[in-house]
Formats: C-alpha cells, sequence, structure tokens
C-alpha cells in the first residue's frame, strides 16, 4: 500500500469513526470542509490526526477550506520520510 493509499484509507476510518460520516463512498474530489461539510475544527482535527499519524508537518498554507481529500492524501505522500528539521528549515 502506498503512502497515498495508506493516507486515504487512514482518513476514511477517521472520518467515519469520529465523525460518524458515512464515509465509504468518500472520494478524493471530495472537499473536506465544502463537500463532507466538515467545520474548521473538525478539519483541524483531521489533519492533525493524520499528521500525526504518519508523523509530518504541513505547512498551513496548502490547508485551504477547499482542500480536497485527495488533496491531503497527496501532501501526506508528499511530506512523510521527511524530518521535523526540514519542514522548520524550508
Amino acid at each position: 500500500m502506498t503512502t497515498y493509499e495508506n493516507a486515504f484509507f487512514c482518513l476514511q476510518q477517521y472520518l467515519t469513526r469520529t465523525f460518524t460520516l458515512p464515509c465509504r463512498s468518500l472520494a478524493a474530489y471530495q472537499q473536506l470542509q465544502g463537500t463532507l461539510g466538515l467545520s474548521e475544527w473538525e478539519f483541524t482535527e483531521a489533519v492533525v490526526g493524520l499528521e500525526t499519524r504518519f508523523g509530518v508537518l504541513l505547512p498551513d498554507e496548502s490547508l485551504t477550506p477547499k482542500l480536497t481529500v485527495g488533496e491531503l492524501c497527496a501532501l501526506i505522500d508528499q511530506y512523510a520520510g521527511r524530518s521535523y528539521w526540514y519542514h522548520q528549515h524550508t
């Protein structure tokens, strides 16, 4: 399983468990805040949950209200494996 696929699966499980969203039909094109209807707080919880799970720190400027499931998973994939120091100094 790729990091993208793993992030997608983890996000699906997290949304289903935490927010009781019916996420069996979760799709990459869906916006977390728009299509799925997450509040700003719920969006932040989901992002922080994935950051913690994968040991990454995503740049704030990439976490926009229009961020899709696929874009979030791609960011996790992109930043996975980079050190915390790298995130703080780039």
